[in-house]
């Protein structure tokens, strides 16, 4: 599907669609790269998916605060007619050239709605299926996909899931994620521990996830209170996030006697904040496709101890411990207990993000998406004369 140059070759316009549930992972990617991109000749807009059981869309707000035309998209639930009404008339009325989906919700109700048709972009930022109707979801979403022009993925370990599901590999791309890298900085650990109420000398353990079973985080719980007996009374794990284990993890936290000891900070919108406080980031996955967190920390400073998910070996190999098979909570105690930081080693994580995984290289990388599907050169950017025009 060739893109529309019905505006000439000026610019490009893309629309995204998000269904989001609050601040995750494909969020970050989004917030990310949205900005960046008029300045590559690509203008965007971003349409949010309204969730009838959240009054107030965390991505909407966060993308306004940026500076990035979001507009809200009614949607009433799974499927809803207006909201294929919706998107067809934003379509129209921007003359996007593409439309870019970002989950199942999305590129239902954007292949219903592409009419006349337009390129089809689609993100697949990870399939983590911790209960029935998730996995349904992703079935469906795989299924949807194959009428994309093209598939982006994170990893390149998705490939063999996308090949099984019958979508073409020429029209698969493996965009991996990018950050901020001024915003996830190294900064002063006495400070940020003294925000957070953590001891200055202290060993800080700390992760920020979805508190849902693909992450394990009742096996990093298991894994710290095996490792304490040799890390001492006054270490300490912090977890930012939020999920459907919290009880459960409150729960095991409670039996275990960890209670000041394990502490659940909820969801944060200041993780920069957070990561200089630790020693060491803990990433205890099951499957991960290319955690933003992993990323995050690293631009930080932070070492990380993580298990061999995803893409997670290629991003540690050479500058971080190797990781740990996924599931083995003896393995993952022993790293705790035997953790040692490194001088200098800062730098050297830092660098390897700044290198690869640079929110520059991301908002590229979708450039050549683009333009790949139309065929034809960007010409040189202007700034847009206001949001959306």
């Amino acid at each position: 599907m060739a893109l529309s140059v019905s505006r000439d070759e000026r610019r490009l316009r893309v629309l995204h669609l998000r269904s989001s549930a609050g601040l995750y992972g494909a969020e970050q990617v989004l917030l990310t790269l949205l900005p960046r991109l008029p300045a590559l000749g690509v203008d965007v807009v971003l349409g949010c998916l309204r969730n009838p059981y959240q009054p107030t869309l965390e991505l909407h707000e966060r993308a306004l605060a940026l500076g990035v035309d979001s507009r809200l998209v009614p949607c009433d639930g799974r499927f809803d007619p207006g909201t294929v009404r919706a998107i067809r008339r934003m379509a129209a009325e921007l003359e996007v050239d593409a439309i870019h989906v970002h989950d199942y919700k999305s590129v239902f109700h954007a292949r219903l709605a592409n009419r006349p048709r337009r390129a089809l972009v689609a993100t697949l930022h990870g399939h983590f299926a911790d209960t029935r109707s998730v996995r349904l979801y992703n079935w469906l979403e795989l299924a949807l996909v194959r009428g994309a022009d093209r598939v982006c993925i994170v990893s390149d370990a998705m490939r063999d899931e996308l090949r099984r599901r019958r979508i073409d590999p020429a029209r698969t791309v493996t965009v991996p994620n990018g950050i901020d890298t001024e915003r996830f900085r190294p900064a002063d650990a006495a400070a940020a521990r003294a925000a957070l109420g953590l001891p200055s000398d202290a060993r800080i353990f700390g992760t920020a996830m979805r508190l849902a079973a693909p992450k394990f985080p009742i096996g990093l719980i298991e894994a710290f209170a095996a490792a304490r007996p040799r890390l001492g009374e006054s270490a300490v794990l912090v977890i930012a996030g939020d999920g459907p284990m919290r009880a459960e993890l409150e729960s095991r936290i409670e039996a275990l006697g960890l209670r000041g000891q394990v502490r659940l900070l909820g969801v944060r919108d200041d993780l920069e904040r957070v990561y200089p406080a630790l020693d060491a980031f803990v990433l205890p996955s099951l499957s991960e496709g290319l955690p933003m967190a992993l990323l995050e920390a690293m631009a930080c400073g932070v070492p990380p101890i993580a298990t061999a998910v995803g893409r997670v070996p290629e991003v540690i190999a050479g500058v971080a411990a190797a990781p740990l098979p996924p599931g083995d909570v003896a393995a993952f105690a022993d790293a705790l207990a035997t953790f040692a930081p490194v001088p200098g080693h800062a730098a050297t994580l830092r660098a390897r993000v700044l290198e690869r995984y640079a929110a520059g290289a991301l908002a590229r990388a979708y450039v050549d998406v683009y333009r790949g599907l139309g065929g034809h050169a960007l010409p040189d950017a202007r700034p847009l004369a206001s949001p959306g025009t």
